[in-house]
């Protein structure tokens, strides 16, 4: 095969119609990849320079690398250690492997299919799921930076810190599960533990989007279209990737939750912590009355 050319994977399909999924994948592979880096390397270093416009040196700059990697491995340590986390993952969880090892599904997929998206719906959620995170964590950082924007400048550290753990987290399970695409399988319960090329479950794409939305509503809460676009947007993508025969359902099902756990822990622990740099401090003697906010740094 030629470097470069479209992969071609023809199957006959769950329905007997037969099904040809064609794309160049090293071309949209690469995109994705290259701006992912991209997107997960703008946190350290936008930390490093944060409260000030002078050129980060090297210790501001190796400071802040280490900062922003002890903050998001705690924040990853208490998303997979909180109880109501792990409760509602392992419903979850149950809820995937019916979906698995029942006819659903495949009951989902033929909706899917059945409901008729065009053809290139499923490229598009393949894009925008994968470089739009990455994409819109740069533009946080590019708009706080210019505009001194704080807000955005939060925001984008928050962000970059959800997308690494979701992104090491789903990575580490795809391989461990090995769990067959689709596109290259008819049965839903067909798994590869520990394989590199069988990593289905769950949708990376799905969890990223779902993180993603999180975070921003979140950090965004008093915009409600915020909140709105975002789900709307990562549901859309979820069901993309069924389309697509990328995914089942029930990988989307797990990613959308697991996303969804990781932007909210995450952004919880970062308000909590700003608010810990926060005290009240108050003078109630005879000549002065007040109460104020004090902020450590």
């Amino acid at each position: 095969m030629p470097w470069g050319a479209p992969l071609v994977v023809q199957r006959q399909g769950h329905k007997g119609v037969s099904r040809v999924r064609s794309a160049n994948y090293i071309h949209r592979h690469l995109i994705t990849v290259v701006t992912i880096l991209a997107g997960s390397m703008v946190g350290p270093v936008a930390l490093a320079a944060d409260s000030t416009h002078q050129p980060a040196d090297d210790t501001s700059l190796k400071d802040g690398v280490l900062d922003w990697t002890h903050d998001t491995v705690q924040a990853g340590k208490q998303t997979f250690t909180n109880p109501r986390n792990l409760k509602i993952m392992g419903v979850t969880a149950v809820g995937s492997a019916v979906l698995m090892f029942t006819n659903g599904d495949d009951e989902i997929r033929d909706i899917v299919d059945d409901i008729g998206l065009p053809g290139g719906f499923g490229d598009a959620g393949f894009q925008l799921g994968g470089v739009g995170p990455a994409l819109l964590d740069l533009g946080l950082f590019a708009h706080g930076k210019i505009r001194d924007n704080e807000r955005s400048t939060e925001a984008g550290k928050v962000l970059a810190s959800a997308l690494a753990i979701d992104g090491l987290t789903t990575g580490a399970m795809k391989i461990a599960i090995g769990r067959h695409r689709p596109s290259d399988t008819n049965s839903s319960a067909e798994f590869d533990p520990f394989s590199f090329s069988n990593r289905s479950f769950p949708s990376g794409h799905t969890s990223w989007s779902f993180t993603t939305a999180t975070v921003m509503a979140e950090m965004y809460d008093d915009k409600p279209w915020v909140k709105y676009a975002g789900y709307t947007t990562a549901s859309l993508i979820g069901v993309a990737r069924i389309s697509d025969d990328s995914h089942w359902a029930s990988d989307v099902l797990f990613g959308a939750v697991k996303g969804y756990l990781i932007g909210k822990t995450v952004t919880r622990m970062h308000k909590n912590h700003r608010m810990e740099n926060v005290s009240i401090v108050t003078d109630m003697s005879r000549d002065s009355n007040y109460v104020g906010l004090g902020f450590r740094f």
